[in-house]
């Protein structure tokens, strides 16, 4: 009635007015458009749509006057089709006509299973998911699982008894492949009536059952992963009892696993007691008195060592139990009870060597200046007398003595080194290198002495035996050295935690066979085939000794005939070394 009216309206209109323009015919058309699509929706919208386009060309070709553009008829027909089927399409009023619609369509085609009882049971109505699994069944004991119908009875009278009460309970049922499926319930009074909403626990279930299977997997792997350890294991609960406990514990004790898991701990104590030789150890463990201990047991495979510890379990499940572990650690005490051993012969062979040490410097030196002395008192006083041959006899025994009192004073220096915790400080390897050139003196004329361009770091050292191992490098690359213009060449540079120095010259060189360690061996000279090179032949074995005194290293290149570099490696001073013979100090205590 509304729309006929607005459309009369609209025509008379637009037939008492003219000219035309789309301004004036769109606005009053849309309306009455408007109304008949938003009232009966997009498919009203779109034959009212084609009607209005028809009539507005009918009214332009009455009047004579045509629009610009609505004047054409397939442009207004299209137009007003388009502008109904727009309004029926997102029409409000679906919306509010929807809330009286939407509880009855939303019930039917609801995801659960959505039924209307009986107190007996008996069906009254049953939406379209319930139909699907369950068919069209009349009483609720049709589909409900036979186990299951005395307790669901039960429920149904209790919930009808209550009003406004809510009752949820899982039950299981039969769908129409007669498969038995989980089910969650919900029963609720409406009325006179029950409302029953079963939810499918199907999926639920089999995930539960995964999870279930993936925990017992791993558990069992961990557990497996535990019997097989070194340490034996035991988890007792709050009662004290054995809950689980593996191999290594029961080969420990002396028992049998399956023995231990279910016996209570005094009992277990009991009979593994004879086996403990720690005093107090067998109480300390029942009473929990101790946390850390080292016990001694004597089993089956003669004595051993174990650190003992037990820590509470504060799960909320197992509080109050704990966990106890035997942890073997005989081949560390054994270790300790080497090193300690080797500390006391290291130390009584330094006390050997400090009176070995005490007969080399004064009882054997003493004969040696004895014969270097009277040599040159013989070649003083009796010179005259002697013929050459004689003056020559007396100078080879003052040479002889004077190097074997050399050689001995070089093998108490290196008996020395490293044996005694000689002071340590920070030195500036500058000054050291000039404490040398200033003692070499004379020996280092006509000699090139080339230093780096950057100042010389510091190192943490005893300055004496830096000084020691420098002297012997820069005096070997002088001695060496054939040339009319000899050069040595100092530099360093870093490599990780390390300072690397070098000593190079232009020398003679050294032959390949004695490169790598056999230079730095005792009484190895680097050229013994030329006898006008003299030396003790333990200048390189010191500074190899002085060296790893610091934990660093000491190599050599060098080609006959080219020159010669030696290399050698001190550590920075923020760097932690610790050199063997502290590493067993420190264990040993």
């Amino acid at each position: 009635m509304l729309v006929g009216l607005s459309y009369i309206l609209a025509l008379g209109l637009l037939s008492q007015t003219s000219p035309h323009n789309d301004s004036v015919v769109l606005i009053t058309l849309v309306l009455p458009l408007a109304i008949t699509a938003l009232a009966f929706g997009p498919l009203a919208g779109v034959g009212f749509g084609l009607i209005t386009g028809a009539l507005v060309s009918i009214v332009n070709v009455l009047n004579m006057t045509w629009t610009p553009v609505l004047g054409n008829p397939v442009v207004s027909t299209l137009l007003f089709t388009g502008i109904g089927a727009g309004f029926g399409l997102f029409r409000p009023h679906d919306l509010a006509k929807g809330k009286d619609v939407a509880p009855q369509d939303a019930w039917e085609h609801a995801l659960d299973i959505q039924l209307k009882l009986k107190p007996s049971g008996h069906i009254l109505a049953s939406n379209l998911k319930a139909r699907n699994v369950l068919g069209n069944v009349s009483h609720l004991f049709d589909f409900v699982h036979p186990e299951e119908k005395e307790n669901v009875q039960q429920q149904l009278e209790y919930a009808f008894a209550r009003d406004e009460a809510r009752f949820a309970l899982r039950v299981r049922v039969v769908n129409l492949e007669q498969q038995t499926v989980p089910m969650e319930a919900q029963l609720l009074r409406d009325g006179e009536h029950l409302a029953l909403e079963l939810h499918d626990l199907s999926e639920m279930y089999k995930l539960e059952r995964r999870l279930s299977e993936t925990e017992a997997r791993y558990r069992v792997l961990i557990e497996e992963a535990i019997a097989s350890l070194d340490t034996g294991i035991v988890v007792l609960d709050r009662n004290r009892q054995v809950m689980w406990a593996n191999d290594a514990l029961a080969h420990i004790l002396g028992v049998d696993q399956q023995w231990l898991v279910g016996r209570d701990l005094d009992r277990v104590l009991e009979a593994a007691a004879p086996l403990f030789l720690t005093e107090d150890a067998v109480e300390k463990i029942a009473q929990t008195k101790a946390e850390k201990m080292t016990i001694a047991i004597q089993n089956g495979h003669g004595p051993r060592v174990f650190d003992y510890n037990s820590i509470p379990i504060s799960t909320e499940r197992y509080q109050g139990g704990r966990i106890d572990y035997y942890h073997d650690i005989t081949k560390n005490k054994q270790l300790e009870e080497d090193l300690r051993r080797q500390s006391e012969q290291l130390k009584a062979g330094n006390e050997r060597l400090e009176a070995f040490t005490h007969v080399v410097s004064h009882d054997l030196k003493e004969p040696l200046r004895t014969l270097e002395m009277f040599s040159g008192y013989v070649l003083e006083d009796y010179g005259n007398k002697l013929d050459d041959e004689g003056k020559d006899y007396l100078h080879s025994i003052g040479r002889a003595a004077k190097r074997m009192k050399g050689l001995i004073d070089d093998l108490l220096d290196l008996a020395s080194i490293g044996r005694r915790n000689e002071p340590k400080k920070q030195v500036d390897v500058k000054t050291l290198v000039d404490n040398v050139v200033h003692d070499l003196g004379a020996s280092l004329e006509g000699v090139e002495l080339v230093l780096p361009e950057r100042a010389f770091p510091h190192v943490m050292a005893n300055h004496t035996r830096i000084e020691q191992l420098l002297s012997n490098l820069i005096s070997n690359a002088v001695k060496y050295n054939d040339r009319e213009k000899k050069q040595v060449r100092l530099g360093w540079t870093v490599e990780g935690n390390d300072y690397v120095f070098s000593v190079a010259d232009n020398g003679i060189g050294i032959e390949q066979a004695y490169l790598g360690s056999r230079i730095f061996e005792l009484f190895e000279r680097l050229n013994p085939h030329q006898d006008n090179y003299q030396g003790t032949g333990a200048g390189l074995a010191i500074c190899k000794r002085i060296v790893e005194a610091y934990g660093g290293r000491i190599w050599a290149e060098s080609e006959p005939g080219q020159g010669s570099t030696f290399y050698f490696t001190l550590p920075q001073p923020n760097t932690k070394v610790v050199t063997h013979h502290e590493a067993v100090k420190d264990l040993v205590g």
